[in-house]
């Protein structure tokens, strides 16, 4: 049996209009380490918009190079800020297709300033509970 293909596009592909093919979990990676500035967030709120995304998708958000960081990524200055000007930008932080620990992510990060948001700590059991309930919802 074949393994199944990944396929990928960018942010630049995506806003050069290559054609967006029909997907039902993507990974959009909003940012990375040292990587935030003015064109950056402009290619990602191109890229959110030109994606068209439906309720029944899943959309996981994901921010690269923290890794070796300690602390979380709604503790660090330049992920809250970039969070909060995309969201201001997209709404992304309200739409359904967000899964559950994206959607903590960019509220922890202040995507909504009229909601006081405060970070409970959960495992990765738990974490992968919630999601997989949520996929089962959709």
């Amino acid at each position: 049996m074949k393994p199944p293909s990944v396929k990928y596009m960018t942010h630049e592909e995506v806003v050069d209009g290559k054609k967006v093919s029909p997907f039902n979990c993507v990974v959009f990676s909003l940012c990375g380490k040292g990587d935030m500035d003015r064109s950056v967030m402009a290619r990602a709120v191109m890229a959110w918009r030109r994606l068209r995304l439906k309720p029944s998708q899943i959309v996981i958000i994901h921010v690269a190079g923290y890794d070796d960081d300690p602390r979380e990524l709604w503790q660090i200055d330049e992920v809250r800020a970039f969070v909060q000007k995309f969201c201001a930008k997209t709404g992304a932080h309200s739409h359904p297709a967000i899964d559950p620990m994206s959607r903590s992510l960019l509220l922890a990060c202040g995507a909504d300033p009229s909601r006081t948001v405060s970070v409970n700590m959960i495992s990765e059991d738990a974490a992968l509970a919630e999601f997989t309930e949520w996929i089962k919802n959709k």
